[in-house]
């Protein structure tokens, strides 16, 4: 049994911290490297979606010397953005219920959740407004007791600050207002929380104007808003909802095919999951599982909370079942869970302690520790042969890659594949047109979308054979290979028969 004492809330996060910045993932996703090459090349500096993620990452990188790289530094800028958030859930947890075991176990229990740590050692734009969030609800949580205006101004500030960082925090911010009203029914308050939110049209208008150089109009403005937004259509509601209870298991949990690979390679990985079993076993033999207690003195301020988790859950289900909006959901689960009988804190402890063992065993560690892809030869590749078509599986961070590396961000000579154009609902005709045009000028063509290793991924489910289809009235010569944890694959020279 652990030893919990008033100074351990305080050492967890640190914990957390020392954890998420010394283990960061060396797989980083495509998008990771497109934020990292905005920051380093000071290009494309503002997204509609998280207007502010890499101009704070921009300046960030230049305060502190150009010394770091860009993509090192935002690991590790999230890895502390991580640990504060789950200092201030901590600290929220404890002045609800005064009970230090319990704010330590929840927050143990937020802080192993595979959706927390994933962004945390990753750069990626879903902690830092996280982090303002949280700091959000630790202020309104005052405002709770003292009805201050300067606190709940405060509040309104930094829950709409947040949505600078990521639009899904809007729902975060509307949450916290529509408690404001709730609890104190002054509409001088409420004027108080939302003013401040003024800060979100007017940073708009001001990228629109200024950086990106066009008329300052509603429309232009609110088309840039919405440029990337793509929710789930009603044809897709079965499929949706099969992702969706994918993704929200996968907050939790890291479920993925490469957990069997590691398995099959080395019987170590099987330790993972028998001790994550065995903790599982013990904390369902706690007694009694559900205690009486409710927490009487901040039920409006619980209610918030769970409004809040219900509104994010429902908006990344809304949007195809995604993932990565459901990244907040540990973090304010805790609070949720305190609306009801209360679960016993022993039974937080040992999941909490289960799914940092799982997680970590088959999520952090290995991504920290194995290239699962080893792209750096096809990087080299289709930088030094500008002239060639290069038909890519891993298109998109191959191109973010180069970006990265080379500074150079117009990669006509990468294509996606068939298998990829045909999930976005698009033809390949313009494909086999830039096959025949790159063939008929004397150049080469190269693929890697064919004979792969299986790792069973979202990805695996989109490629039914239909890279193979198209490929087959085409001569494919080896080239090169690369052995990767799935397996081995290979580059094709695409010809004429």
């Amino acid at each position: 049994m652990m030893i919990i004492n008033k100074n351990t809330k305080y050492l967890l996060p640190i914990l957390f911290f020392i954890i998420y910045v010394f283990f960061p993932t060396h797989n980083s996703s495509r998008d990771a490297y497109a934020y990292a090459a905005a920051i380093f090349h000071g290009q494309e500096l503002f997204h509609p979606h998280h207007l502010l993620y890499n101009a704070f990452g921009y300046v960030l990188y230049h305060l502190l010397g150009s010394q770091i790289e860009p993509l090192v530094l935002m690991k590790a800028a999230n890895a502390f953005f991580g640990a504060l958030s789950l200092w201030l859930l901590s600290r929220i947890l404890f002045k609800i219920t005064q009970n230090d075991k319990l704010s330590i176990v929840y927050t143990l229990f937020a802080g192993s959740s595979f959706g927390v740590w994933r962004f945390a050692t990753e750069n990626e734009n879903y902690i830092i407004p996280i982090f303002l969030s949280m700091l959000a609800s630790s202020l309104f949580l005052s405002f709770y007791t003292t009805k201050k205006l300067q606190t709940v101004a405060l509040a309104g500030f930094f829950a709409a600050f947040a949505t600078l960082f990521h639009q899904i925090h809007f729902f975060w911010w509307f949450g916290l207002g529509f408690g404001v009203w709730t609890i104190s029914r002054r509409l001088q308050s409420l004027v108080a929380y939302v003013v401040p939110a003024f800060i979100v049209p007017l940073a708009y208008f001001f990228v629109v104007g200024f950086s990106l150089e066009q008329e300052v109009s509603f429309g232009n403005v609110l088309g840039f808003v919405f440029r990337e937004f793509d929710p789930a259509s009603a044809s897709d509601i079965r499929a949706t909802a099969t992702m969706t209870a994918i993704s929200f298991f996968r907050t939790f949990l890291q479920v993925h095919g490469s957990m069997f690979l590691l398995i099959s390679k080395n019987w170590l990985y099987w330790l993972p999951a028998i001790l994550s079993l065995f903790l599982v076993v013990f904390a369902i033999s706690r007694s009694p599982l559900i205690t009486k207690i409710r927490i009487e003195s901040h039920q409006k301020y619980i209610n918030i909370h769970c409004l809040i988790f219900a509104l994010q859950f429902l908006f990344a289900a809304y949007s195809t079942g995604n993932a990565e909006f459901m990244a907040l959901l540990p973090i304010v689960l805790p609070l949720c869970l305190l609306r009801f009988r209360r679960i016993n804190s022993d039974v937080i402890l040992f999941l909490g302690l289960a799914m940092f063992v799982w997680n970590f065993g088959y999520g952090i560690f290995p991504a920290n520790a194995i290239s699962f892809y080893k792209q750096e030869k096809t990087v080299q590749r289709t930088h030094y042969q500008q002239d060639d078509l290069f038909i890519l599986t891993d298109f998109g961070t191959i191109k973010n890659k180069i970006k990265y590396k080379f500074d150079y961000w117009e990669n006509k000579n990468i294509a996606e594949t068939p298998s990829v154009l045909q999930g976005k609902n698009k033809s390949s005709d313009e494909l086999k047109t830039k096959i025949m045009t790159a063939l008929n000028s004397g150049n080469k063509v190269f693929t890697n979308c064919l004979q792969r290793p299986k790792m069973i991924n979202r990805a695996s489910f989109l490629n039914s054979g239909i890279d193979s289809l198209f490929f087959a009235n085409f001569r494919l010569t080896k080239v090169d290979s690369v052995d990767c944890l799935a397996g081995r694959y290979y580059l094709f020279n695409v010809s004429l028969p």
